[in-house]
């Protein structure tokens, strides 16, 4: 339902398909990067003040059925290092999403040049 047919999806003209989904790391319209339709999302989002948020959805099974609450949300205001350090362990070091890291380091980086 999510793949064709969304009020998140992007068209261009040469075939491309984006998606301006909340916690969708590439903004790529694929399964893999979709923040709606895996149980394990990862966002990385600017703060208005500095610094980013970093989005992991809660792995408990009493939160996931409320969506205000499904939700950990971690605000990363250190330096370049610590932070990217907090990114990889809460996406590879628990074994939460490995094959995000990448992406969410690279979205991190994009921020924090921009900042």
């Amino acid at each position: 339902i999510i793949r064709n047919n969304s009020c998140f999806l992007v068209k261009q003209r040469n075939g491309v398909s984006f998606s301006s989904e909340p916690n969708n790391l590439t903004k790529i319209n694929s399964f893999k990067f979709s923040g709606l339709a895996n149980d394990r999302v990862v966002g990385v989002n600017a703060n208005a003040d500095g610094g980013v948020t970093l989005a992991v959805k809660s792995k408990k099974k009493s939160k996931t059925q409320k969506p205000a609450k499904a939700f950990t949300k971690i605000v990363l205001k250190k330096d370049f290092r610590r932070t990217a350090k907090t990114i990889i362990n809460n996406t590879s070091g628990n074994h939460y999403r490995s094959d995000l890291k990448a992406a969410a380091l690279a979205r991190y980086t994009a921020i924090a040049k921009s900042q």
